[in-house]
């Protein structure tokens, strides 16, 4: 069988519109936002409002694993953190 890496925000949109085809109880948040070096938080958080107001999971979408052991993610972070 071919593999292909992808991007964990791109593998998790696929399956969000995929599943509800086979499993209609299947409910995804969507709540998924992609930042760079040089993204603009402040637009980022108007253009998706939840940021703001909810705890957020920041980490780096790469194409190997093992980030938890690298120390490369904030858990739980609210906005002022995640900045």
């Amino acid at each position: 069988m071919a593999q292909k890496n992808i991007y964990e925000y791109d593998a998790k949109r696929l399956l969000a519109r995929e599943l509800p085809k086979y499993y209609p109880e299947f409910n995804y948040h969507n709540k998924l936002a992609v930042v760079e070096c040089d993204t603009d938080i402040e637009q980022l958080i108007k253009k998706n409002p939840w940021i703001g107001t909810e705890k957020v999971v920041v980490k780096p979408d790469q194409l190997f694993g093992k980030r938890g052991k690298a120390n490369l993610l904030l858990l739980d972070a609210n906005c002022d953190q995640m900045k």
